[in-house]
């Protein structure tokens, strides 16, 4: 994949798409390809037409790509797998959990530009970023919920514009404006 040449091209966009494609950058627990890689998985590659605000319709490729590192509850275990100079990871392992980190990207099929790039808060070698969401599947950050509510309810409750207690509904409502 070009996002694994040496060039400043490939290095420079991995780095914008927050990719950790350089081996040494990469902990122990990072899955790997066969060549010892921190693998980058592009997961899908569909259109998504929108309309623009003078009615008319707008089609960008969005394309998902991530990649995934061996988790494990116990922070001194982690330390351990991660410990540089011992042997490759068997790729049958997979630890406690699986962290993962990447992007979303949004590019104008017609010129090919980068619209827009969404990032997960860190890479798949941030260690605090792995230690948020350890505490997260462990239960010890306090935040309960889910993907729609995580720990929202009571800023929801606090919202005045509107009837809704549904975060799902509360994300993709608009305000209507009168012309």
């Amino acid at each position: 994949m070009w996002l694994h040449n040496r060039d400043s091209y490939g290095h420079a966009y991995a780095e914008l798409f927050g990719l950790i494609t350089d081996s040494y950058d990469a902990p122990r627990t990072v899955y790997r390809n066969d060549i010892g890689e921190p693998t980058v998985e592009v997961h899908s590659v569909r259109p998504a037409v929108r309309r623009t605000r003078h009615g008319g319709t707008r089609t960008d490729l969005v394309v998902e790509i991530t990649q995934r590192r061996r988790g494990y509850f116990d922070p001194l275990q982690q330390m351990e797998m991660d410990a540089p100079g011992q042997s490759p990871i068997d790729c049958d392992l997979d630890g406690d959990f699986k962290y993962r980190a990447g992007c979303t990207i949004l590019i104008a099929p017609d010129t090919q530009e980068v619209r827009r790039i969404i990032r997960t808060p860190g890479t798949v070698a941030d260690d605090a970023e792995l230690e948020r969401v350890r505490k997260f599947r462990t239960g010890e950050s306090g935040v309960t919920g889910n993907a729609f509510d995580a720990g929202l309810e009571a800023s929801l409750a606090a919202n005045t514009l509107t009837a809704r207690n549904e975060p799902f509904a509360f994300l993709h409502e608009h305000e209507e404006t009168n012309a």
